[in-house]
Parts: structure tokens; C-alpha cells; sequence
């Protein structure tokens, strides 16, 4: 039987590992939390993240999950204005959807843009679309939050790096993990977080029946001038119908295109690298149904992939009968907008321990 503190090992130093760790350690106070990631911090999915947070669920548990996420960084940044989060504008864009159906997708206030207001510079792209504004979105600077959070943790978080994961076992007692260079990390329970590692060979008997794909993730870097907006606070396009959105990047008139690029059964290895022919055309053939007159100021951009579920909402599941291993992830490219809500369910998953709130 366990006595004291529980003690607690996290696999994966991305985002939601590192909300993970901070959930843990300020729920558990008096243990011992140890966070391993094969790479430096935040170098996989997390470092190629737009860290956008839009009040927004396509689904019901998602919708719940970010309004929670939404609260939780609204507090966070309360109480430390220090923290690599920015208020963004949001300008949402359909064809297909009225106002009644994107309010009720939405939870923050949704109005259609007025004629006085600020209009797109990608309003003329089809007479079709309709454009509302919505209020609460944000962006961050996902690897420097994850920054934020390891140095505001300190000594209460044990961190390994460059440690790949070899075999987990489990014992009556505890989960035990070895690395390729032979380190045995032993704990009173075990969380994954992989991200795009979700399907590895020694994650996989955790996470087979999890019913987890791993996509490719693609965006392009556009610089037009026509871009340019004298908007005092940065705003997002989103182009609902299509799932693809035109972020303010770096100064001036770029944006990043994010895009839903439909690569399935990839894996990390392959997805390493340089943008192929077979993205860009799938970029520009998106662009050319919503914002033509771009088409020609795709530059290069940025590809990796991550873990999507069959549901559309993130994954969190005890994964051994004892309770004592949970999987956390598969947040479907959403991984820093869901991050606090993966966390707060990972914390109640936990020996069934419930969860106090956490700012």
C-alpha cells in the first residue's frame, strides 16, 4: 500500500506535458514530480505550434474543455502578466453557417461585423462569406510558455532531457521506466504525454485501443501587402467551412495559413523536414476557394504532425487496470488551446483522486 506523498513521472516535455507537470505539482505539493522528453523542451509539435486559442468547440466536450482553458488562462494571466499571452482579434468567415449556428459552436459572444467596422483585408475573397467578430481569442508563444512554466516551477520539478524511453513496466507497487541509455525512473504513477510519439513502439500497448491516427500538420507562410490592416490589436481570419485560418506572423504583412492538410498514418521520423509538392498543393488548392489573390504569396512554412482522436476531443485515459498509468493527448492540433482542461481531467484520472480547482 502506498504511504506519503505519491510521486509522479511525466513522458513529454510539450505543452500539455508541461501544463501536466504544473497541475501535478501545485495539486501534490509535497511530492516528487519528474518530467522526461526525449528533445529539448517544447521541440516537437509544441515548437511548431501557431498557439492560437480560439473560444470555440465543433463538439460538445470541446466546447466545455475550452471554455475551461479559456478561464484558465484568463487567470493565468492575472495573476502573472509576466506570461506569454496576447489578447487577438477574431474574425470568423462562412458560407455555410448562419449566425444561430456559429453562436452555438462558439463560447464567446459572436456578432456579425458592422459596416463601420474594420473590415478584412480578405473580405472580397467570395461574396458568399459572411464575417463575424468574436471576442476572448488569444495567442502565446507556445515554447516560451513552456518556458515560463519550468522556470516558475524551479526546484519543484525534476526535469530530464534528451532521454528517450525504452520500456515501462509496472510492478504492484509502482511504474518503472528505463531509457535507452539506462536510467531506471521508478513512480507512484505514470503519465503520457508523447503527443505525435503516441503510437511508438513503447507507447503503443497503452495506447492501441485508444483508437489514435497521427496526421500531417502543414502551414505556409504568406507575405502580401494587401494584408496590411492598421488594427491596434493583431487579428485572426478563420475560415470556418473550410477549418483553415490567416494569422498575423512576425511584422508587417505576413501571416502564417494554417490549413487542414488530410495526410493520415504518418509518423514523427517522416515527418521531419522539408514541405513536399503533394502540401503545396493542397495549400494553394484551399487558397483558391477562399482567398484567390493570395495564391501567388505562398513562401515556405512549417510541417510536422500530431495525434488526432476518432471523437474530435482529446484523449484522457487510465490504461492499466490498476490505474496507475494514464494517457493524456491526442488533442487533435489543439493541443495548447486544450492544454488546461487535458490537465484538470488528467488530475481527477489520477488514482481517483479529485481535483481541486487550479487557476
Amino acid at each position: 500500500m502506498m504511504t506519503g506523498a505519491p510521486s509522479f513521472a511525466i513522458v513529454g516535455g510539450g505543452i500539455i506535458g508541461f501544463t501536466v507537470a504544473r497541475e501535478v505539482c501545485r495539486a501534490f505539493p509535497d511530492s516528487a514530480v519528474t518530467l522526461i522528453d526525449r528533445d529539448v523542451p517544447g521541440a516537437g509539435a509544441s515548437a511548431r505550434s501557431a498557439g492560437l486559442h480560439f473560444p470555440l468547440g465543433r463538439y460538445p466536450r470541446v466546447r466545455e474543455m475550452s471554455r475551461y482553458s479559456e478561464e484558465f488562462y484568463q487567470d493565468l494571466r492575472a495573476e502573472c502578466p509576466a506570461a506569454p499571452i496576447h489578447p487577438l482579434g477574431l474574425r470568423v468567415h462562412s458560407a455555410k453557417l448562419d449566425h444561430a449556428g456559429l453562436s452555438s459552436m462558439f463560447t464567446s459572444p459572436v456578432t456579425p461585423l458592422g459596416p463601420d467596422e474594420q473590415p478584412s483585408p480578405l473580405a472580397s475573397a467570395d461574396a458568399d462569406y459572411r464575417v463575424w467578430t468574436v471576442d476572448d481569442a488569444q495567442y502565446a508563444d507556445v515554447p516560451a510558455l513552456i518556458g515560463f512554466y519550468r522556470e516558475a516551477l524551479g526546484g519543484r520539478l525534476r526535469t530530464l532531457f534528451g532521454l528517450k524511453i525504452a520500456k515501462i513496466e509496472e510492478t504492484p507497487e509502482k511504474a518503472v521506466l528505463s531509457t535507452h541509455d539506462g536510467l531506471s525512473i521508478e513512480a507512484d504513477h505514470l503519465i503520457l504525454c508523447p503527443g505525435p510519439w503516441a503510437l511508438s513502439d513503447v507507447f503503443r500497448p497503452y495506447t492501441r485501443n485508444l483508437d489514435i491516427r497521427i496526421k500531417r500538420v502543414v502551414a505556409f507562410h504568406i507575405d502580401a501587402a494587401d494584408l496590411r490592416e492598421p488594427a491596434s490589436v493583431p487579428t485572426v481570419d478563420l475560415f470556418f467551412d473550410e477549418d483553415a485560418f490567416f494569422m498575423p506572423w512576425g511584422k508587417g504583412d505576413k501571416r502564417l495559413f494554417s490549413f487542414t492538410r488530410k495526410k493520415w498514418d504518418v509518423t514523427p521520423e517522416d515527418s521531419y523536414g522539408a514541405i513536399t509538392a503533394e502540401d503545396r498543393a493542397e495549400a494553394l488548392a484551399v487558397l483558391a476557394r477562399i482567398a484567390p489573390q493570395l495564391c501567388d504569396a505562398v513562401g515556405g512554412g512549417q510541417v510536422f504532425c500530431d495525434a488526432y482522436s476518432a471523437t474530435g476531443a482529446p484523449v484522457v485515459a487510465s490504461v492499466t487496470s490498476s490505474g496507475r498509468i494514464v494517457f493524456a493527448g491526442a488533442a487533435n492540433g489543439s493541443g495548447y488551446r486544450l492544454a488546461p482542461a487535458i490537465a484538470r481531467k488528467t488530475l481527477k484520472a489520477i488514482a481517483k483522486v479529485p481535483a481541486r480547482e487550479m487557476v
